[in-house]
């Protein structure tokens, strides 16, 4: 799992196939945003959230409050690039759909954010 999210980052373009999600409707960033808001709102909502260890039902709902205000980036940035990978491995545990769609969203998030950002896309590997 790991390997595939670090060649997700250094490739620029996430390699997963997920035919679930939602189709996207040309908004773009604010799109993506609010695509992943759904996805943490309807893992929140889930029967596995309840089945995440408290320290990551924590992370998620953080990750949810920072979604609501398009602040996942600044989030990422705050708890750390590593850490995101250590929940997201937690979710794959319980249920790998819904970490396939958050994995999707989080990249995409991440990517929009570098492109607006100007941030090369090698200071954001140097992160992890």
């Amino acid at each position: 799992m790991l390997s595939l999210l670090v060649f997700g980052v250094v490739g620029v373009v996430y390699c997963g196939a997920a035919t679930t999600m939602p189709p996207q409707t040309g908004g773009g960033a604010h799109s993506t945003q609010d695509h992943l808001l759904q996805v943490l709102q309807a893992m929140h909502k889930s029967n596995s959230f309840h089945h995440l260890p408290p320290s990551e039902r924590i992370l998620l709902v953080e990750l949810l409050a920072a979604a609501e205000v398009d602040q996942v980036t600044h989030y990422i940035d705050r708890v750390g690039f590593a850490r995101i990978l250590t929940f997201i491995d937690h979710v794959t545990k319980i249920d790998s759909h819904e970490a396939h769609l958050l994995e999707e969203y989080l990249w995409k998030v991440c990517f929009i954010s570098l492109i607006f950002s100007g941030t090369s896309k090698m200071d954001y590997v140097h992160r992890i």
